[in-house]
Parts: structure tokens; sequence; C-alpha cells
């Protein structure tokens, strides 16, 4: 089943919650859809006022993160990954500085496709708590990857910041 960019819903707790089984063949690869942050997918063919209601679209699933999620999930199909094939790929930015590639296709065991984890703890890289940046009430926990990433589908790249304490030190 596909899943569909427009359904997907943040979720406050560590899980990010799917819904609507549509194909997606536009790709999400930077927030609120294009360079100008319209928000508009002007591309959208099978949504409508007739098929979103409670009958037709809903809860389908989810998959497990470590963070909060402040950015925008991000969708790209056709995405080859080595030893698994061509998938439409989520990716998925957490405040705790990890960023994750689930199939897009399914939910649940076998769905993580990859992640790459900033933190080191042995190195004393992590994420920068909050606590000491008390005036910052809309963040809890930690301040990582809190800004979506861009992803380059010529280069295969995904671009992103994160705030790191490394040793003492914010970066």
């Amino acid at each position: 089943m596909f899943i569909h960019p427009v359904g997907i819903l943040l979720a406050a707790a560590w899980t990010v919650l799917v819904s609507v089984g549509v194909k997606a063949d536009i790709h999400v690869t930077q927030s609120r859809y294009d360079r100008g942050g319209t928000g508009a997918n002007l591309q959208e063919t099978v949504l409508n006022t007739g098929n979103v209601n409670p009958r037709q679209f809903g809860f389908l699933g989810s998959y497990p993160v470590d963070g909060d999620i402040y950015a925008q999930p991000l969708y790209v199909s056709g995405v080859d990954i080595p030893g698994r094939g061509s998938r439409n790929v989520l990716f998925i930015a957490t405040m705790h500085d990890v960023i994750y590639a689930y199939d897009a296709d399914q939910t649940g065991e076998g769905s993580l496709l990859w992640q790459r984890d900033l933190r080191d703890p042995a190195a004393g890289i992590g994420p920068v708590p909050v606590a000491p940046l008390a005036s910052n009430r809309n963040i809890r926990r930690f301040m990582g990857i809190e800004s979506t990433p861009v992803i380059d589908t010529r280069t295969q790249t995904l671009y992103l910041v994160a705030r790191t304490l490394e040793r003492g030190t914010y970066v």
C-alpha cells in the first residue's frame, strides 16, 4: 500500500502516524512542497472533500522514532536501497538528532530501511538539551534536528541542520 504525503500526521509522542492508502507519485523533498513554501500540492488529483472522511481516510499504522518530530517528514518514490531494491521512502528527522528512512509501503517489522544517528555518547556528542535554554517553551527535552531537511533527488543527497552539544560546546 502506498502512503500519500498529504496523509502524514505527526504525533506528540515518539511515533509517526500515517493515513490514506493512495499512490503518491509526487516527491516531497522540502518543507511545504516547494521553494515558495506555499504548502500547496498542485499535483494532487486523488484527495478531495468526497473521499477524506472517516470511512475512507484514517489511521493505517505507525513508525517508531526516538524523539519528538518538528521537521516535516519527506517522501521520495523509487529510491534504490542496496539489497532491498526500489522503495518508496519516508524520511523522518527527530529532535534527538536521528534520521530514519522507512519503507512508505509498509509499517511494522521490516519497514525501517536505514537510520543515521548523529549522536556519539562515547565521544561526548549529543543533541542540545532544552533545560539551559529555558526561554524556548515550545520545544521539549532536546533541540536537535528541528528544521525540515531538503533532499536533492538528482544527487541523492539529504541536507539538514542539527544542533549538537559536543564535549560541552554548542555546535
